[in-house]
């Protein structure tokens, strides 16, 4: 059986079944849980390739997303699950094309329609606070995210989405990654696409001006406070009270002192807007048209959060730290293919600041420059306490170290070898 990236450890063996319910004729919900999360997803009984399937309870099935009658039973109302449309589609004249995008933590479908192409992605986390819905039908009127075209959910927990496919779109984070090797190869940065680069800038302004303006219930922005610069040091602390016991100690210490340092910094946000933010703006979670356009995607928000976090309002600085540290796993992971280095020996360039280490934190500090300069060119001024790239950069590093731990929390349940990763690149930082 294949690993599932949606399960800790990848194995869904380890899943027991807490609710099984059919919805169809051909297809059944489960929610399952390891014990410690729960897991919402449509089966079947129907055939399908060994990579689509998942065991649960020592019973193979097939995950329901990849069977092409699924998407037309869902549209044509015939299954119970609560179905939205947001635009008018025959679902006999959808196409079903494979999947896509297998890699990815859900599952990806694409079909073609009358009108374009369109793209079936499920959800795996049982959620009901799950905002993807809300950000794509908010943002529908400023062209900076995928068309929404139906939503469909189990007992009011968010089971998948049809959007809008971006034909001829490329993660923006390949031609970066092209260009960090570059950099190591010629000794000095080279192969930066500006154009990209602005065009990230733009985007990420243009969705943050949007979510400013946002007077719904779920994204209404207030001021910052005292008690949200509390929280946000208490959730740093969480997150490294988390992964304590799988660092070294020296690198414990030098966290705890970063901590110390940079939370304080957050006092600087005082009395500007907090909105909701994207929580994982990296890379690949944009979509680079070569026309100079960029789409955001993926408001799912950080998949690891504890739940008391997840509707939480934030500086939209915080989205640039995401991005930023997008930049250092680029960096880290260039730096591991050219050498070919294994992953341990990377960690130990990375750590100890050596030569490659230092080229590419020069790199992406360069990268994240002409980013931010395009950001704040647009950006509302109620957004950031300052105008001036050099002191919004100086802002957004405390957001990094933040993001940096909850990266490494992250990992710990999931991938726990990439703990050294998410921390040893923050340390050649710091």
């Amino acid at each position: 059986m294949s690993p599932k990236r949606w399960v800790r450890g990848g194995n869904t063996t380890s899943l027991d079944i807490l609710l099984w319910k059919k919805v169809c004729d051909i297809i059944g919900v489960v929610i399952a849980t390891d014990g410690e999360t729960q897991y919402i997803l449509p089966i079947t009984s129907f055939g399908c390739r060994e990579k689509q399937m998942v065991k649960i309870d020592g019973s193979t099935f097939c995950e329901a997303e990849y069977i092409p009658v699924f998407l037309k039973e869902v549209l044509s109302g015939k299954t119970s699950l609560e179905l939205i449309k947001y635009e008018e589609l025959d679902p006999e004249s959808l196409v079903f094309e494979g999947s896509v995008a297998e890699d990815a933590t859900n599952p990806h479908v694409l079909y073609s329609a009358k009108n374009g192409k369109l793209l079936l992605k499920g959800y795996r986390l049982y959620r009901r606070d799950n905002p993807e819905v809300l950000f794509l039908r908010y943002l529908s009127h400023y062209n900076v995210a995928p068309r929404l075209v139906a939503s469909y959910s189990a007992g009011g927990v968010p089971l998948g989405i049809l959007v809008e496919y971006i034909e001829g779109g490329i993660d923006p984070g390949a031609p970066l990654y092209s260009s960090a090797k570059e950099t190591l190869a010629a000794q000095s940065i080279t192969g930066l696409d500006w154009n990209i680069l602005k065009s990230i800038g733009k985007a990420v302004s243009i969705f943050h001006n949007a979510m400013l303006e946002c007077m719904e219930e779920w994204c209404k922005p207030s001021y910052i406070d005292v008690q949200d610069i509390s929280v946000w040091g208490a959730r740093m602390r969480h997150y490294l009270d988390e992964i304590a016991g799988v660092i070294p100690s020296p690198w414990l210490e030098i966290l705890n002192l970063s901590l110390q340092k940079y939370s304080k910094r957050f006092e600087a946000f005082g009395d500007t807007y907090k909105i909701r933010i994207h929580q994982d703006l990296h890379f690949s979670q944009m979509i680079y048209k070569p026309s100079g356009k960029i789409y955001i995607v993926d408001f799912e928000g950080e998949p690891g959060r504890p739940p008391e976090y997840n509707t939480v309002l934030e500086p939209a600085l915080r989205d640039i730290a995401s991005i930023a540290r997008g930049a250092s796993y680029i960096s880290f992971y260039a730096v591991k293919d050219y050498y070919g280095l294994s992953l341990d020996n990377t960690v130990k360039v990375f750590q100890e600041r050596e030569r490659p280490a230092k080229q590419l934190n020069e790199w992406a500090q360069e990268v994240l420059e002409k980013i931010v300069e395009e950001y704040l060119r647009t950006l509302s001024k109620r957004l950031t306490p300052t105008t001036s790239p050099v002191e919004a950069l100086e802002l957004v590093f405390p957001w990094m170290v933040e993001r940096a731990l909850y990266e490494a929390y992250y990992e710990k349940k999931y991938r726990i070898q990439n703990v050294a990763v998410a921390v040893s690149t923050l340390l050649s930082l710091i």
